[in-house]
């Protein structure tokens, strides 16, 4: 090992030539050594502000979600063990959406629909089941969500749409106290009328807050 070692991230060097060298440690510090150069990256982080999609699969399915929504229910039943929530929001949209995925968790359970058309479901508040393939319209919008708790409490749901629009704006709609609930279950998911949602909604926690904490990632 005689020679010069190269201290990697530091730019610069040590001379060990009688192969042993001496070097100067903070508490708890670390100094890598070599005489080759490393390796290239098995990828490469995206730059900052470019979107989530170019990392790789793994690390998507393990970020922790850090967006604005709140876990909520029907303001009436929310501390009712076993209960089950309708809820929708109705939103507008004018412009172009070049992309838009709509993330969502419950607690127990929820089938997701838009516009008519079911998504599928969440059955999970650890991880948010992610949907990209939503046939929004130009226009009133309606998301909508069939929640029933499965007998313990708390229950919730937590919900983020994601619309990227033509421009670059980016913009959220998320589970607050905007959506409205209906006292019973709807008869026609299909063709859903905003009058029949005519209780409002609750806020069970910010997110972060509560029994769920901070612990739900995001499932891309």
């Amino acid at each position: 090992m005689a020679g010069r070692l190269d201290v990697f991230f530091e730019g610069r060097a040590v001379e060990a030539p009688s192969g042993s060298f001496r070097d100067h440690f903070e508490p708890y510090g670390v100094h890598v050594y070599g005489t080759a150069p490393l390796p290239p990256p098995a990828y490469r982080l995206p730059d900052a502000g470019n979107d989530a999609g170019a990392l790789p699969k793994w690390v998507r399915q393990n970020r922790l979600y850090d967006g604005g929504a709140a876990w909520i229910w029907d303001a009436e039943t929310r501390n009712t063990p076993s209960s089950r929530a309708w809820m929708m929001r109705e939103f507008s949209l004018d412009g172009e959406v070049k992309s838009a995925i709509l993330r969502i968790s419950a607690d127990d359970t929820a089938d997701v629909w838009l516009n008519g058309v079911k998504l599928g479901k969440s059955g999970s508040f650890t991880r948010m089941a992610s949907f990209r393939e939503l046939p929004l319209q130009a226009g009133v919008n309606c998301l909508a969500v069939d929640a029933a708790d499965g007998g313990v409490l708390p229950c919730g749901i937590l919900a983020d749409l994601e619309l990227v629009l033509a421009d670059g704006t980016v913009r959220h709609i998320v589970s607050d106290t905007e959506w409205r609930s209906a006292p019973s279950a709807p008869q026609d998911w299909t063709q859903l009328q905003p009058e029949w949602f005519s209780r409002p909604t609750a806020v069970v926690a910010p997110y972060g807050g509560g029994a769920w904490g901070n612990q739900t990632r995001i499932d891309d």
